[in-house]
């Protein structure tokens, strides 16, 4: 949806420039908003059913107030994954914010766009290659960190 709304940006140019004011509320400008709207929703829609709540992606105060008042925000690496999920959020989202301006002010909003898109198919690419939280629970059973034979029903009813 990013990307469409990117080509009608391309082929219907509108930014940083003074608009004609025939064009303003024109189809493509308003199909855009209106695709990029759904894009997201579904991107929260998405991130609520993978069970990633830390990664709220509508709102970066959200990610800040949860990220400073976690109470094990000083534990190490590997013992807080939702920290470490929230400092990646918030950089990726500075990151962006400094190649997504230069690219609107000095090109255009369809490039903004069109990179933006191109992050959002990489990141759905990579969730290809991330194992379910019960596929996680049945290894952890396989490899005897978790030592009850119902500990199998137990993930299965978890998830």
């Amino acid at each position: 949806m990013v990307l469409i709304a990117a080509f009608l940006n391309f082929l219907y140019p509108s930014g940083h420039f003074e608009a004609d004011p025939g064009t303003i509320n024109s189809a493509p400008i308003l199909c855009s908003i209106g695709l990029l709207a759904a894009a997201a929703g579904a991107q929260v829609a998405m991130s609520r059913q993978l069970g990633m709540p830390e990664i709220p992606t509508t709102q970066a105060t959200a990610a800040y107030v949860d990220l400073f008042v976690d109470p094990n925000f000083f534990a190490g690496i590997r013992k807080n994954r939702s920290r470490n999920r929230r400092i990646l959020f918030i950089l990726t989202l500075c990151i962006g914010s400094f190649i997504g301006a230069p690219a609107y002010h000095y090109s255009s909003m369809a490039l903004a766009l069109f990179l933006g898109g191109c992050v959002k198919i990489v990141v759905t690419g990579l969730f290809c290659f991330n194992s379910s939280q019960m596929e996680r629970r049945i290894s952890k059973i396989g490899d005897g960190t978790e030592d009850s034979p119902t500990s199998l029903k137990r993930a299965l009813d978890t998830v």
